[in-house]
């Protein structure tokens, strides 16, 4: 079905949140530095998410549950694997899969890796609560 976006990687399709296999993404909040310059890398994931995403019906399919309840699960839309998308356009972090296309997107100094970040688990802990989506 049609999907709302989340953040970078976890969206709800029909009802279901479901956060994207494989990936983990920049909070909503979260910021990076480049050039000695902040951006909002969170906010520009979840961007990125809802372009590939927006119009399209995305299927899932379920691999797992995680400690949060929600469905882990490989997720398309016009034929294109959000997840491997995300961490080859820069804006996610390979977690389990993607490795190669990981290191193709740091090479190339795409999104995230063309600045210096804090990796996304390491900021949920220093901000429990305060990494939310408005």
């Amino acid at each position: 079905g049609r999907a709302r976006v989340l953040d970078g990687d976890s969206l709800v399709v029909k009802g279901t949140e479901i956060r994207l296999y494989g990936i983990d993404a920049p909070e909503y909040r979260q910021t990076c530095e480049r050039g000695g310059e902040r951006w909002p890398c969170g906010v520009e994931a979840a961007q990125a998410l809802r372009t590939m995403a927006s119009g399209r019906e995305v299927s899932c399919r379920a691999r797992e549950q995680d400690r949060y309840g929600r469905t882990v699960a490989v997720c398309h839309a016009a034929g294109l694997d959000l997840g491997n998308a995300m961490v080859r356009g820069g804006y996610a972090i390979a977690y389990g899969a993607y490795e190669r296309d990981e290191q193709e997107a740091r090479r190339a100094r795409r999104g995230i890796w063309s600045s210096s970040f804090e990796p996304p688990a390491a900021f949920r802990a220093r901000h429990r609560g305060a990494d939310r989506r408005p």
